[in-house]
């Protein structure tokens, strides 16, 4: 099964089940591919999901947002992650990093959330990435479309190193990662085309 485009609070959960997935403990940008667009604000709650999400400004980190994932019936269970809007070519990407959480502690025997394995997916930390797209109709995301990213496995062998699972984790400079999807970056990731308008956030 593939997965083209994706809902902010299942970023991770289709990258580990549905996807192929990027990290890497470094940034995949440097300072000079970073903007901003608040269009991106917004609350992504979807009316009958158990899990839910918002972005909004991080004040901490001028030019950062904060992507928060949160239990709907529960919402002292939640997690932030950093959120930076960059470029690399002619894409435009987001990458995210853990910021904060609530301790999730995840029931034994009960299956995973959303959130428990955003946690267990990033919790070294590692930055996440995915493409994005953003215009007045809303945002969409997407994510490696894993035979995309076997493919350069193979004309990159050293790569095979960095394989965990389903994921790719490189360790690479920002530098040489902000490279690597200038070049790779429109063949890896499918162009977003399930555009979301959030919801106002309350002030």
């Amino acid at each position: 099964m593939k997965i083209r485009t994706v809902d902010l609070s299942i970023i991770a959960v289709a990258c580990l089940l549905l996807s192929g997935c990027l990290t890497s403990p470094n940034a995949f940008y440097t300072d000079g591919d970073v903007f901003q667009d608040d269009r991106v604000l917004g609350d992504y709650t979807e009316e009958n999901a158990e899990e839910g999400s918002n972005i909004r400004k991080d004040i901490d980190q001028p030019g950062r947002y904060l992507l928060r994932c949160f239990k709907k019936r529960n919402p002292e269970r939640w997690m932030d992650l950093t959120l930076t809007l960059f470029r690399a070519g002619t894409n435009s990407y987001a990458d995210f990093l853990p910021y904060d959480d609530s301790c999730i502690d995840r029931v034994a025997g009960a299956p995973p959330a959303g959130m428990d394995i955003i946690r267990n997916a990033t919790h070294q930390p590692l930055h996440v990435v995915a493409r994005i797209a953003i215009a007045d109709d809303g945002v969409a995301f997407s994510l490696p479309q894993k035979r995309a990213m076997w493919e350069m496995v193979q004309h990159h062998p050293a790569f095979t190193n960095y394989i965990r699972d389903e994921s790719l984790v490189l360790p690479q400079s920002s530098k040489e990662l902000r490279t690597l999807l200038e070049k790779e970056g429109g063949t890896l990731f499918p162009k977003p085309t399930d555009f979301k308008k959030p919801k106002p956030l309350p002030k």
